[in-house]
């Protein structure tokens, strides 16, 4: 061992190996997925939006159908009655949240809307009414009728050139 060996330098590390390096992809990484999954549920949000006012009202009703085993009857109801009154908004422009559902009745009459129809929601409002402010628990069988009427309401005011 004669040969003595050069003392070096600091070790020289590439920039791809640095820390600020490996900080920068992960940034980039977060924002793309941050942006993918705003991309998708802007588009879903348009699917949902692009749909007429009746088939979104019947695919709300038939969540709620799920919903029913598990929501009680006072919450249950409520959704039911805010699924109509968002309906009655978009398909006729009146404003229907603003409207207890007496007021909304009212209203009604002045649509373009058969009379047995504005009977049926009468009856439903009156049953709802029962659900939400006695706290009547509200019977399953009960709930099936009344979301069948909900849907038979929604299927007749549906526009005679867009029935399927």
């Amino acid at each position: 061992m004669d040969q003595l060996y050069d003392i070096y330098g600091t070790w020289y590390v590439p920039w791809w190996q640095r820390s600020y390096v490996y900080y920068s992809a992960l940034a980039a990484l977060t924002l793309c997925a941050v942006f993918l999954l705003l991309l998708f549920f802007v588009r879903r949000r348009r699917a949902i939006v692009a749909m007429t006012p009746w088939d979104q009202a019947l695919l709300e009703c038939q969540q709620l159908h799920t919903k029913s085993d598990t929501t009680s009857g006072r919450l249950w109801y409520y959704e039911l009655t805010q699924i109509l009154k968002k309906y009655i908004h978009q398909r006729y422009g009146l404003n229907a949240h603003s409207y207890t559902d007496q007021e909304l009745l009212a209203q009604l009459q002045a649509l373009p809307i058969e009379g047995a129809l504005i009977e049926q929601f009468k009856i439903l409002a009156q049953t709802s009414m029962m659900a939400k402010f006695a706290k009547d628990s509200g019977l399953q069988e009960q709930m099936a009728r009344d979301l069948a009427l909900s849907i038979t309401l929604i299927k007749s005011t549906v526009p005679a050139d867009d029935k399927h």
